[in-house]
């Protein structure tokens, strides 16, 4: 699971504090649809899960948490 490139960048940038999709997207410069991709892969075999968050006056979204 982590021999892809992606994965474990994702990955490390959990354990350095980024918990939103933007965060991911800013800082590995990824293309939307394969971060979206190995994020839900990574909550699919347990190793992320969602939580749902809204920031003042916002729609509520999903962030992303270590388990």
């Amino acid at each position: 699971m982590l021999g892809e490139k992606w994965t474990f960048l994702i990955i490390r940038e959990s354990f350095y504090g980024a918990t939103r999709f933007a965060q991911f997207q800013r800082v590995l410069e990824c293309p939307r649809n394969l971060l979206a991709e190995r994020l839900n892969l990574l909550v699919d075999e347990g190793i992320l899960e969602r939580a749902e968050y809204r920031e003042p006056g916002s729609r509520a979204r999903m962030e992303y948490r270590m388990t």
